[in-house]
Parts: C-alpha cells; sequence; structure tokens
C-alpha cells in the first residue's frame, strides 16, 4: 500500500525577519479577505492602532483579522452622506472625519457610531454635493477640508460653525485646493491643482507660492506632501514627479523625475517617511523606496502575480508606513500590499510557473537535508535539490537522472544516512546517490 502526503506549502523555519528592500515579499488582502472593495486611495492608523482604509465603497476599520464597514446608506440618515470616500482624518477626540468624492463631508464618532453630515454652512451654502480632497486638523482643533471649486472649509467642532475661504468671496487665491498638509510646526499648506502652494498666515491671511521649477506651459495637479527632515516641503504631481520647496530660502526644485520609464511613474499618488527617514513613494506604476531623501539611491517595486516578485497591479493609489514599521501600499482594483517588518519566521517555498527557481510541484512527497543548507524536496513530479544558503534550485526530471530508474517523476521516500549517502524511493524502484 501506497501513503502520500500531500502539502500545498512547504514550510521551513528561518532566522530573520525581514529580507533586504528587493527582496521583501508583498502579503496581499482583498475583498476575499473582508475589504469591502479593491480600490484603496487612502490608508491611516488612528491612535488605537487600528488600520483605515478609503474605497469607492466605504470607509474600513481593520483590526487585523476583521473589517468593520461604515457606508451609505439612502433610507438610513444616519450613514454616510455616501460610500465613494475621497479622504478622511483623526481628530484629537478620536473621531473620524470623512470626506466624500461628491456628497460632502461626515463625521463618525468611532465611540457611539454616529454618524453627522455637513449640509449647510452659515450663509445658507448647501454642501451635500462637495467634492472633499483632504482634510486636517490644526493645532487649535479646527477641521480644515479642501475642495474642488469650493475652496476651504474650516470647521469648528465645539460650536459646528464654518469658515468659508474662496477666490468668489476674495478670501483665497483659487477656489480648487487638492490637498492640505499641516508640518512639524503646525503650519499649514495647500497644494493647488496647477502644481503651486498656499501658506496660511492666520486669520485670512494666505501666501501664494508660484512653482517656477514646473515644466510649462501645463503643470500638474498636487496630489500628495509630506516634509523633509529639514522642514521643507516634498509634494508629488499628477505627472511632473516630485517637487521640494525650501522654506529658508523660497525656491522650487524637482527632485525626482524618470523621463526614460513611463511617464505613469511620475505620476506621484503618496510620499510617506518611515522610522529611518527614508521615503516610500505610491506611483501610477509601481512604487519606490528612496534611501534617504537626496534621491540617490532608488530602488522600484512593479507588478508581478506572484507576491514574492512584485505588487498585486502596477497602480498604487496610497501608501501608509504603521507604527510597527509595515509599509502599506493600496491599489488601483487590487487591494492592499503589505511588507511586515516582523513576519512570522516562517518562509513559504512552493512552485511557480515559467521559473526553475521554485518547487516542481506543490504536492510535496518527501523531505530530507544535510542537516546544513542542502535540502531534498521530493514531489510527484521530481526530485529538487535546494541549496538554502545560495536560494538555489537544482532539478531532477524523468528526461534526466531519474530516466534510469524506471523512468518515474514520483518521489514517494528520502532518507540521508550518516555518511550522506540519499535514498530516493519513486514508486516501484529505489535509488541510492
Amino acid at each position: 500500500m501506497r501513503i502520500r502526503l500531500y502539502l500545498l506549502v512547504l514550510f521551513v523555519f528561518l532566522g530573520q525577519v525581514l529580507p533586504a528592500v528587493a527582496q521583501v515579499r508583498f502579503d496581499r488582502i482583498g475583498t476575499s479577505q473582508g475589504l469591502s472593495q479593491s480600490t484603496v486611495v487612502q490608508i491611516f492608523q488612528d491612535h488605537k492602532g487600528f488600520l483605515w482604509f478609503a474605497t469607492s465603497d466605504g470607509l474600513n476599520r481593520y483590526d487585523g483579522y476583521h473589517f468593520n464597514v461604515y457606508r451609505h446608506a439612502s433610507d438610513d440618515p444616519s450613514t454616510l452622506s455616501s460610500s465613494d470616500i475621497s479622504s478622511f482624518t483623526e481628530d484629537s477626540k478620536g473621531n473620524m472625519w470623512v470626506g466624500t468624492h461628491t456628497s460632502g463631508l461626515n463625521k463618525i464618532n468611532v465611540e457611539t457610531g454616529k454618524v453627522t453630515r455637513f449640509v449647510k454652512i452659515d450663509k445658507g451654502d448647501n454642501l451635500s454635493n462637495l467634492s472633499v480632497t483632504s482634510i486636517v486638523e490644526d493645532n487649535d482643533k479646527n477641521i480644515w477640508a479642501s475642495t474642488n471649486n469650493y475652496g476651504l472649509l474650516k470647521i469648528n467642532p465645539q460650536n459646528s460653525s464654518i469658515q468659508h475661504f474662496s477666490s468668489v468671496y476674495q478670501t483665497l487665491p483659487v477656489n480648487s485646493v487638492s490637498q492640505i498638509f499641516k508640518d512639524a510646526n503646525g503650519k499649514l499648506w495647500m497644494g493647488t491643482p496647477t502644481g503651486d502652494l498656499l501658506e496660511y498666515l492666520g486669520g485670512e491671511d494666505f501666501s501664494y507660492h508660484f512653482n517656477d521649477a514646473a515644466p510649462g506651459p501645463q503643470k500638474s495637479n498636487i496630489l500628495c506632501m509630506t516634509s523633509d527632515r529639514a522642514g521643507n516641503i516634498l509634494f508629488g504631481t499628477g505627472g511632473n514627479g516630485i517637487f521640494r520647496y525650501d522654506v529658508h530660502t523660497n525656491k522650487f526644485s524637482r527632485v525626482f523625475f524618470n523621463a526614460s520609464h513611463s511617464n505613469r511613474e511620475n505620476i506621484i499618488t503618496g510620499i510617506t517617511h518611515d522610522k529611518q527617514g527614508n521615503l516610500w513613494i505610491a506611483t501610477d506604476s509601481g512604487a519606490l523606496f528612496v534611501q534617504g531623501e537626496d534621491f540617490s539611491k532608488v530602488t522600484y517595486f512593479e507588478s508581478n502575480p506572484d507576491p514574492d516578485l512584485g505588487l498585486s497591479t502596477f497602480s498604487v493609489t496610497s501608501i501608509f508606513v504603521d507604527k510597527d514599521e509595515n509599509v502599506w501600499l493600496g491599489t488601483w482594483e487590487a487591494g492592499l500590499n503589505v511588507i511586515y517588518k516582523r513576519r512570522a519566521k516562517i518562509a513559504v517555498y512552493r512552485y511557480k510557473p515559467n521559473t526553475s527557481q521554485g518547487l516542481l510541484s506543490n504536492k510535496v512527497t518527501a523531505l530530507s537535508g544535510d542537516g546544513k543548507s542542502i535540502v531534498w524536496i521530493g514531489s510527484n513530479t521530481g526530485l529538487t535539490r535546494f541549496n538554502r544558503a545560495t536560494n538555489n534550485y537544482v532539478h531532477f526530471v524523468r528526461s534526466e537522472n531519474l530516466s534510469r530508474f524506471g523512468g518515474s517523476n514520483d518521489v514517494n521516500l528520502l532518507m540521508t544516512d550518516q555518511e550522506g549517502t540519499l535514498f530516493v524511493g519513486i514508486w516501484g524502484k529505489v535509488w541510492i546517490s
């Protein structure tokens, strides 16, 4: 009687938690794991450690195991005004402020689940159809929301009063603001669809900074903002790469643009730092890791069906480094990709099509090794010699070394004696190596 053990994967315990950047594995989380929708436009971690994801079908809160989704219900005014989430932030009291693409602004009391919709401002304007592009809390606990074609809103949460800044009322030089960013000193900066910056000076005063480093005549929308360690403003654009605004000299410079690659790499959808001061950048053509901030050492991650080799898709729409230094990447219609800093000390080896550097089959039927770096792996399709030290695979299949032992690739038994002799049991045969 023949007894087989079919294994879907082979686990080998390792000693290191995260490989070099160029060799990282992307774990994938999608709708089959509970994510409400597969396009993720913003990622955030709240003060309790929960991860939040903005999608086209709701705002997701993730505890590492389960998703809780906030959505719109047409027959329930106590729900969000829309499920198509554009932006969100947490305030100092733990409430979540949620902007939508076409249906204005909401506040979620996370403790009670109560949702407040902001429908009108003091002068009577209807806010229910606003396109909210970004949301920030300032140091005075006010909430700022930028919009397309309606300027800026400043909300006082204490009394729910709303101050409106707009070019129509000559309180703002532009009427569309694509991003708001609060720097380490608490100063508010705004990005515009023309690639220029606004600096909030207090009261109703703003300073307009024209980006003279951007190539004309058509400049690109600012899609994301952050600051460098010197306090300068870094911002990504929708086709012109990344710029730096030096707050000390008031000068703009372009610090990243890849003219030789697809221009989709110059569509920058997200920029964030890790604890070492390195930059992680989301683009419409993969992701970038920048060692330091001078852009001299850039590693590019592109899409690949194999999670050991790349992202689930080329279009990355958001990026975030959490408190445990895990890197989260949201994509367009392909869910989440995660680089875990301290993953479980288990490596997964599997069959990979179109390459010899993987198992012959996921049906592993026998194992043996030399106690050091060599592992012999038997399967229903042949024998593999795997060198863990070099990560190299050598395969023995029917048309080669195994043919003289009966022509079968069905390896069922492996054993290595004290002298290093390998005994191979093939269905109906025994081979001594």
